[in-house]
């Protein structure tokens, strides 16, 4: 009888081959013409399962590889530094770990994306100034911080993922932040009056770096801003930038005044103390009247007839007034009367010299002037006054 004989492999396994009565893999029929035997040859089923990563640097999965099939195998899929595990695609699904039962060749692929992070920069105080840098990068990127003073402020030091006052890196393997500290940069500007008792001026004080500061002098009664000295020049508007400490001084100068004196007439007599004077500057003037003349009073910046004394805040006149003297009296007399008699007494005209002798009785001697002559010589008399 012819026999056809059949294998059918387990699950997880595969037919081979025939030994015995059939050889090969073909289909099996035995004659049976004596007793026999055949043996069918099994080997256990393997498939390969395939891993991939993308990108490529983005991590590794561990589980690849040639299994017993029915196999239960666990793929784990590991992020390379920076970045972050996206999913699965083919075999596996959901976790970063999945189970695969090895039933046919498979392929699993493990995505991943760079993670980013975020660099907050602070200012401090917000007014110091600006720091360029912030903002959101790929972990690993290495960012430059810097830090921009504003105007009047100078920078620090850092602080934060940077420190102290130098360059500031920053390698982005997680949310960072960074602070740039600032002060106030300040100069002292020193506005003075020379002379001080000239005038005023205004300005001076500690500023910030880089303030415009107007300085301006004022003169004080009697006195006149001459010029500038120091950060300012000339005699205009005085415009300082405070780049550093800095000295404006404002000169002043005392004015001068004209004090006219004249005599009226001018025959009459002379007038001390004209001339120019620094402004506030009392000037006593005085009147002297010629021989026949007498002062009779002031006129202009003084009056009446006592001393005159002008405050010289201005230009002034002061005019002495004279009288001419027609004539004085010259009175001679003898001590004692009966002693002798004079010569010489009367009216006479101003200027005028006058001889006055002196004659004595009988039993007198002259013994000596007195009066507007003196001694005992001879007694000449000019008559400028009674």
């Amino acid at each position: 009888t012819p026999v056809m004989v059949t294998a059918t492999p387990s699950q997880g396994h595969t037919f081979t081959q025939w030994y015995g009565a059939c050889s090969g893999s073909g289909a099996c029929s035995v004659n049976m013409d004596s007793n026999k035997t055949v043996a069918a040859s099994f080997s256990q089923q393997r498939y390969n399962l395939t891993t991939n990563v993308t990108p490529a640097r983005g991590g590794s999965v561990t589980g690849g590889g040639s299994y017993v099939a029915g196999t239960t195998v666990t793929v784990t899929a590991s992020p390379a530094q920076g970045y972050g595990f996206g999913g699965w695609s083919g075999a596996c699904s959901g976790a970063r770990s999945c189970s695969i039962t090895m039933d046919s060749n498979k392929t699993a692929t493990a995505s991943f994306s760079q993670q980013r992070f975020t660099l907050t920069t602070k200012v401090d105080p917000s007014i110091g100034g600006s720091v360029t840098g912030g903002g959101i990068y790929a972990s690993g990127t290495p960012v430059m911080v810097t830090a921009t003073p504003s105007q009047g402020h100078v920078f620090t030091q850092w602080s934060g993922a940077c420190s102290g006052s130098g360059a500031c890196s920053v390698n982005m393997d997680s949310n960072k932040t960074v602070a740039a500290g600032f002060v106030r940069q300040e100069y002292t500007l020193t506005a003075s009056a020379s002379p001080p008792a000239g005038g005023t001026v205004t300005g001076g004080s500690v500023y910030g770096a880089g303030t415009q500061v107007a300085v301006s002098a004022t003169p004080n009664s009697g006195w006149a801003f001459s010029g500038w000295r120091g950060a300012c020049l000339g005699s205009g508007n005085c415009l300082v930038i405070l780049d550093s400490n800095k000295t404006v001084t404002a000169s002043f100068s005392q004015e001068q005044y004209t004090l006219t004196t004249q005599a009226s007439p001018s025959s009459g007599g002379s007038v001390a103390g004209g001339g120019n004077y620094p402004a506030g500057t009392q000037v006593t003037a005085t009147a002297t009247p010629k021989s026949g003349w007498e002062f009779s009073g002031w006129s202009g910046a003084c009056a009446g007839t006592d001393s005159c004394v002008v405050t010289v805040d201005s230009s002034k006149t002061v005019t002495a007034n004279f009288t001419q003297v027609q004539y004085y009296n010259l009175t001679a007399s003898a001590e004692p009367p009966n002693g002798g008699y004079l010569t010489g007494g009367g009216s006479y005209a101003a200027g005028t010299q006058v001889t006055v002798t002196a004659t004595p009785n009988s039993g007198y001697a002259f013994t000596g002037w007195s009066g507007a002559c003196s001694g005992t010589g001879s007694c000449l008399v000019t008559m400028d006054s009674n």
